[in-house]
């Protein structure tokens, strides 16, 4: 065992005891003294036979799901195995969770008996939260059946990794706006590309490799195939940051912008691995503004941003109009900018801020992770007014990704991207 431990030795009143009836009735010459000793005598005799030393345990723990998604339950086992040639009696152990992740369900502690080679396992539930979490050494307690001593330690866990709450991002719903660089944005106009976009009249001039031969061999008349163009879109997240944007669906369950930033890390990165220019900025925060850019410098950036945005959500009181927010962001926004907007939805500033990013040119879609979801009457009525307010922002012509954060967020948006597509 490597941790290191304390001994708490017990008994030392009858330790006391029988040192001080022994010598009175020595000094006294009294036997009833002598008789009366024996019995903390017979404690210490019982207790240096059932003492314990160092327990030698291993520990090993284990994550279900291993790679969680924000707002997952992952159930973590802690199993505790007794290398030792002795048995324990009393071992208890209490796992070392992390603060941030709020236990929903069963217990990290536990309480076994071991023989030499068994093992025991204790399972507690948590809601997994974005980012890296690092569990500590367990702590242990082992202890003799007459509990004469007890010994304290932590041990290590064998091959500890941390909990790792990722988000994978395939793909997100770009509109209709995209800027002359070559990217992967698929664009409804002709050009050059791989993909199949139409046939037209061959023009003199055409490139002979474009001609379609084997409608010219059916037909004798020349064509020329077109190919869909590809765009790179330029995109800037606006992360909603004000106060609402703090609450969760239940207690120990990430928050909406939590959820959200979450969202923004790996679309971040998904996006621009793809050749588009992506900036980010954040409205109900003091937040600074990231130009769209290929360059991976801008998720250096965004780390930066996000790590402050959570401690200074609501402290920009300036604006609570989102008309009025958009408007100040539009003069910084590139005029071939689409915008994602990330956010709950939880107040009509959504509306404002569609509003008048549609007015200035930019296509919006709104990327809002759904934490409404609960029993009550407040989040029924919270659930209905986000719900009313999501369909008018569809009717003002903004993309909408209604996330149930029951599912993982590629699923919501592959079924936008096929709602899009339908007639």
């Amino acid at each position: 065992m490597s941790g290191t431990g304390v001994r708490t030795p017990r008994w030392r009143i009858a330790t006391v005891a029988a040192a001080v009836l022994v010598a009175a009735g020595v000094l006294l010459v009294r036997q009833a003294y002598l008789f009366a000793a024996a019995v903390p005598l017979a404690y210490l005799a019982a207790a240096a036979l059932s003492a314990t030393d160092e327990p030698d345990v291993s520990l090993a723990r284990s994550f279900d799901p291993a790679h969680p998604v924000p707002g997952e339950r992952v159930t973590i086992t802690l199993t505790v195995t007794n290398e030792g040639d002795a048995p324990l009696a009393d071992l208890r152990v209490v796992d070392a969770v992390p603060d941030r992740l709020g236990v929903v369900e069963g217990s990290p502690r536990g309480c076994f008996g071991l023989r030499s080679g068994e093992h025991a396992t204790l399972t507690y539930d948590v809601i997994a939260r974005r980012g890296t979490h690092e569990f500590g050494d367990p702590d242990l307690r082992a202890r003799g059946l007459a509990g004469s001593a007890v010994y304290t330690t932590s041990e290590p866990v064998t091959d500890d990794e941390p909990l790792r709450c990722e988000l994978a991002l395939d793909d997100l719903p770009l509109r209709e706006q995209h800027i002359q660089f070559v990217g992967q944005a698929p664009t409804n106009t002709p050009g050059s590309g791989t993909e199949f976009y139409a046939t037209r009249e061959y023009q003199p001039g055409d490139p002979v490799s474009r001609v379609d031969w084997r409608h010219f061999a059916s037909t004798g008349d020349l064509s020329t195939v077109q190919f869909r163009r590809r765009r790179a879109a330029s995109v800037v997240f606006v992360v909603d940051a004000h106060d609402d944007a703090t609450v969760a669906a239940a207690t120990g369950e990430p928050t909406a912008l939590e959820l959200g930033l979450y969202a923004v890390d790996h679309g971040l990165r998904a996006l621009r691995e793809r050749g588009n220019p992506v900036g980010v900025t954040a409205v109900g925060a003091g937040a600074s503004f990231v130009e769209p850019t290929r360059s991976p410098t801008v998720e250096a950036e965004y780390d930066g941003m996000r790590e402050s945005l959570a401690a200074d959500a609501g402290s920009d009181g300036l604006f609570t109009d989102g008309g009025r927010e958009a408007k100040r962001l539009c003069r910084k926004l590139p005029n071939d900018a689409q915008v994602a907007y990330v956010t709950p939805a939880l107040g009509d500033r959504v509306l404002g801020a569609v509003e008048a990013f549609r007015a200035h040119g930019h296509e919006v879609t709104v990327l809002s992770p759904d934490v409404t979801e609960g029993d009550t009457l407040g989040h029924r009525v919270a659930a209905g007014e986000r719900a009313l307010r999501l369909v008018a922002a569809r009717e003002l012509g903004a993309g909408v990704v209604d996330w149930d954060t029951d599912e993982p967020l590629r699923v919501a948006i592959a079924e936008t991207i096929t709602g899009w597509a339908s007639p």
